[in-house]
């Protein structure tokens, strides 16, 4: 544990200097770490350190003590009997080496007025990790085209793209990301043009979870859009972009058998 005297410099007046009086005590305190529900460890929070600065009721001067985040808890430096704000802070490399706040709990105001004040808990919560998730659609046969015609050409006019978690529920709004196209911001109210089978595609900043993606390669009868080409595929996020290589989309008359047999 590190104990800093924050706002002080040498022994200026202000600066509080603690002693080993019978009139002093310490705050402790645990913390947990959570996303989405779930307790995390600090390496998955890319947390480094937990702070606590107490700072007496009616002064500006506040004394900091560092904890290592692995700790799970501790207790502070030795303070005067006196009415504190205390405010607990998440500290982690910014990215650049510069430890930051990535979290930090509101204001508490303690009395402390014995040997150990518990805090109690200071939970912290992060946003979960996202992902990516990559992928190519095939219609036809090896080599042919998803949207021209000729040898393995399917003609495809559309792509529908619909992702629901494991079990159904309502379509995901993610973001379809692909090479050389306009991405679509919302698979569940747009449609894709055709995308041929060597573009990878990508849904952009899924959370871990297990999803089900349902490619739908559809054709236009002058009065509405058909499926006539269909395929689900189940994947799972756990750490990371996940890539599912080629997803072979086949041929799926359901929607409309009469129609489908047209192409």
């Amino acid at each position: 544990m590190v104990s800093l005297l924050v706002g002080c410099v040498g022994l200026s007046s202000g600066c509080i200097i603690t002693t080993d009086s019978g009139d002093e005590g310490r705050f402790s305190l645990t913390w947990t770490l959570e996303s989405g529900g779930t307790t995390i460890t600090c390496a998955d929070a890319g947390a480094t350190g937990v702070s606590t600065l107490a700072t007496e009721v009616g002064t500006t001067v506040g004394v900091e003590d560092i904890f290592s985040c692995e700790a799970g808890g501790g207790r502070t430096s030795l303070l005067p009997y006196a009415d504190y704000t205390v405010v607990v802070s998440v500290l982690g490399d910014d990215g650049t080496g510069n430890e930051v706040a990535l979290g930090t709990s509101m204001p508490r105001n303690v009395t402390l007025d014995a040997p150990t004040v518990d805090l109690g808990d200071f939970t912290f919560t992060f946003a979960p990790a996202v992902a990516d998730v990559l992928f190519t659609v095939d219609y036809g046969a090896a080599g042919g085209s998803n949207c021209g015609g000729g040898v393995g050409g399917e003609g495809v006019q559309d792509q529908g793209t619909n992702l629901v978690l494991l079990g159904g529920g309502a379509c995901i709004a993610a973001t379809l990301t692909v090479e050389g196209v306009a991405e679509v911001d919302d698979i569940c109210t747009e449609l894709a043009a055709c995308i041929e089978n060597d573009k990878t595609q990508a849904l952009i900043d899924l959370e871990p979870d297990t999803y089900d993606l349902e490619i739908t390669g559809l054709f236009d009868t002058g009065s509405t859009s058909v499926a006539c080409f269909r395929s689900i595929d189940r994947f799972e996020i756990t750490d990371g972009d996940e890539d599912l290589g080629v997803l072979i989309v086949p041929f799926d008359d359901t929607d409309d058998p009469a129609f489908c047999a047209t192409i």
